[in-house]
């Protein structure tokens, strides 16, 4: 199974585990409404494999995107597993490719 996130119309797609991490650890870091936190959580419950960051009121969106763009991969990369059961270099790369949509996009709306 797989996960998907749009970001800015783009759409990125991963393996279901990624997705589920990447969006509890957006719940978790960003400073989110606990309303959005209960739909990301209830998102990753109940394994629903879509989530639409451009769905969020306006102060959240940028919140989120900034958190993708900035934090995303070091976070990844300090919490992931070294011993992770698939490649964890192809799995932190995949994660760069969502946080460079998420710059392209933080970027392309402060350009405007």
């Amino acid at each position: 199974m797989a996960g998907s996130i749009e970001v800015g119309g783009q759409l990125w797609t991963s393996a279901s585990w990624l997705f589920r991490w990447v969006v509890s650890r957006i719940a978790e870091k960003t400073n989110l409404s606990q309303d959005d936190r209960g739909v990301l959580h209830e998102i990753v419950d109940e394994n629903l494999g879509w989530f639409s960051v451009d769905s969020l009121v306006p102060e959240a969106l940028s919140t989120v995107r900034e958190w993708i763009a900035s934090n995303l991969v070091t976070d990844a990369d300090a919490e992931l597993p070294l011993d992770l059961d698939v490649d964890r270099a192809a799995a932190l790369d995949h994660l760069q490719d969502l946080a460079r949509m998420a710059a392209v996009v933080r970027h392309d709306r402060l350009s405007d």
